[in-house]
């Protein structure tokens, strides 16, 4: 039914004292249809239900021999570890409720160990100091989880003296140091200080690194690390800084071209000589919602620019799928223009090769790409008036419509179009690339890539 209705507010019992009634007139929408349920990939095989049935697996991935496979959910934060060929649920990890990254696990090398990291609310109050007003902060309960991955156990709780508030976990390369990104703990009038340390998992030693370095990218070698500099004021960057890994000493810093520019992404290429390095570039300071795109293709021994290309779209940023793609190319994709568009550059001069149409989908995002190079693969977020209408909250998913994933070849030919499980959002693949899982509601499949592509919309 659609329309208006009047709506009357009376608060006859409120003890405070008299209210008078209000009304009001609302519009009446119609109710948003069921999401059409189309036949998913046949490429989907074998699948592993996760104890939470209700809401999706966020973020999933193989151990190095492609013998388990593990998933976690958000924002319930189960983590479920099964074996690949039977289906068997091996472990599972209960980690704390509460709102942080999807990405929220790191495994060690061999695939024993797993750490999760707590952020938590922590406990602030409003201080005065010096006559201005300030926040006290403390974090008791945030820290980093070491937990057997084989048991589901926890092995122990890692936690600065006092404690910092963890607001996030990477792992280098070849998993031999964790680093953390940290808000420190105290009374402050400003914004709360944020620090990096690092854990070498060997030795179990932290070092606390530069204020200079800000989510540092490690190199495939592990011997050298590259971060954005920020200006003094924290809110542009001022140059790109080069070190040593794992002493983190400076070896060059790298300017950038005049103007005022913002975060974007650095990635170091598979053969470690090459930075791929996109950031925005505003008409003035101040001024966030209007800004070009560069991409630079550094060499990372003489700190030379070797290939440029300025992003066509404005007030869009690349979303950089993959280092290298036949080792030749690199692989962009749009992020805000409509319809969405994968690009490839050729490496190292950044001059364009190939331009494929996506669709029109909400968001797009990199999914997989193949281990010899041949191909990449997009999550496509299908457009959905019920996503734009749900805010926040638990998710209806009957209104949801089910994501696909565009295959796109090393020529820019669209290979195949698959439509994914309800919830899919996802998506790793096995080292021998002939396997990928995909995270869905309450579920991780397998998806049979061993087979050639079908080039067709399924």
């Amino acid at each position: 039914m659609e329309g208006t209705a009047e709506i009357t507010l009376e608060l006859n019992d409120w003890i405070a004292g008299a209210v008078f009634p209000s009304k009001t007139i609302v519009d009446i929408l119609p109710a948003i249809p069921l999401a059409e349920r189309r036949p998913v990939s046949r490429r989907i095989g074998q699948r592993f239900i996760h104890p939470d049935r209700d809401v999706a697996v966020f973020n999933v991935g193989f151990s190095p021999e492609g013998s388990r496979i593990i998933g976690s959910n958000y924002p319930k934060n189960t983590i479920q570890v099964w074996d690949s060929k039977t289906g068997e649920q091996l472990a599972t990890i209960e980690t704390p409720d509460e709102l942080r990254g999807l990405d929220f696990w790191k495994s060690n090398r061999d695939f024993s160990r797993l750490y999760t990291w707590e952020e938590t609310v922590g406990e602030s109050e409003v201080v005065q100091v010096d006559g201005q007003t300030a926040t006290k902060a403390a974090y008791p309960e945030s820290g980093i989880s070491v937990w057997d991955i084989s048991s589901g156990k926890l092995i122990e709780t890692i936690q600065s003296s006092p404690p910092n508030q963890v607001l996030g976990l990477s792992i280098t390369p070849r998993k031999t140091h964790l680093i953390s990104l940290e808000n420190l703990p105290g009374t402050f009038v400003d914004k709360r200080p944020q620090i990096h340390r690092m854990l070498n998992l060997e030795t179990g030693e932290w070092t606390l690194l530069s204020d200079d370095i800000s989510n540092p990218v490690i190199d495939n070698a592990e011997q050298r690390a590259v971060s954005f500099v920020p200006d003094e004021s924290g809110m542009y960057i001022a140059g790109i800084s080069v070190v040593a890994f794992p002493s983190f000493s400076e070896l060059q810093r790298l300017n950038l071209p005049p103007g005022v520019h913002g975060l974007g992404g650095i990635q170091i290429t598979d053969d470690n000589n090459h930075l791929i390095v996109d950031f925005r570039t505003y008409e003035r300071k101040g001024e966030f919602n209007k800004w070009k795109t560069t991409v630079l293709c550094i060499e990372l021994e003489t700190g030379k620019q070797v290939g440029k290309y300025d992003f066509p779209f404005d007030n869009d940023s690349p979303l950089i799928a993959r280092d290298q793609l036949s080792n030749e190319t690199i692989v962009l994709g749009t992020w805000r223009a409509s319809p969405k568009r994968v690009i490839a550059l050729q490496f190292p001069e950044m001059e364009p090769k190939w331009e494929t149409e996506l669709g029109d989908y909400v968001g797009v995002a990199p999914g997989l790409v193949s281990p010899d190079g041949q191909w990449t693969a997009f999550r496509c977020q299908v457009k959905s008036t019920a996503l734009e209408a749900a805010g926040v909250g638990p998710v209806d998913w009957d209104l949801v419509p089910q994501n696909e994933l565009k295959i796109i070849g090393a020529d820019g030919l669209l290979l195949e179009t698959m439509v994914l499980p309800v919830g899919a959002m996802s998506l790793a693949i096995s080292n021998d690339g002939k396997t990928a899982a995909v995270g869905a509601l309450g579920s991780v499949y397998l998806l049979d890539l061993s087979r050639p592509f079908e080039n067709e919309r399924e």
